[in-house]
């Protein structure tokens, strides 16, 4: 009702392009998903970065980013935060997702594939996986994530020629089950000797 009351000229200013046409809903579904696809490709070509070349990384020269390296790369980037956050502490959350993506990327990447795109569907798939999981299950595989990321990335010198394939795997639904019986157990014996 509020846009109805609009001059033309308001409309034209203050709305998407197009938005007073017939399909005004489909246009702006348009410009929403062309505004992701575009963040997506972005957070891909920042992931990349001492890679391989792309419209981010204009240049493969260092070694592989840390994560904080990464969130500041990133950052630069998908400029989103406030200025007065930039010095805050990265959330351990943010750093999970972050050494995750950047796993899967490097994962892919050797993969020998050259559609980027596909590079978020299991990445996409995963992520619906954990939000599926309990509390306790995404807790143990944050951690397995953090340290499978330290093991390739840990002192910041590992050049992409270096890391060896076999160290670039992710949790597996088995690991991350048997650290939760290992803690399950650990906490079964915590609590008898406090008894």
């Amino acid at each position: 009702q509020w846009v109805s009351q609009l001059t033309q000229s308001n409309k034209t200013s203050w709305l998407p392009p197009g938005f007073s046409q017939k399909n005004s809903v489909k246009l702006v579904q348009q410009i929403v998903h062309d505004l992701i696809k575009w963040d997506k490709g972005t957070l891909l070509g920042c992931l990349l970065k001492n890679l391989v070349v792309n419209s981010i990384s204009c240049s493969v020269n260092g070694p592989m980013p840390t994560v904080n390296q990464l969130f500041a790369h990133v950052q630069q980037h998908l400029p989103r935060a406030s200025e007065f956050t930039q010095d805050l502490e990265i959330p351990t959350h943010v750093m999970v997702r972050f050494a995750y993506l950047h796993l899967t990327t490097i994962k892919f990447v050797r993969s020998g594939s050259n559609a980027c795109a596909a590079a978020w569907g299991p990445t996409d798939r995963q992520f619906l996986f954990l939000r599926s999981q309990s509390a306790d299950y995404n807790l143990l595989c944050s951690v397995l994530i953090l340290q499978k990321y330290q093991l390739v990335f840990g002192s910041g010198n590992h050049y992409y020629q270096q890391i060896q394939a076999d160290t670039l795997t992710l949790p597996t639904k088995a690991e991350v089950q048997s650290n939760f019986e290992i803690t399950r157990r650990c906490r079964g014996t915590n609590s008898q000797a406090q008894d």
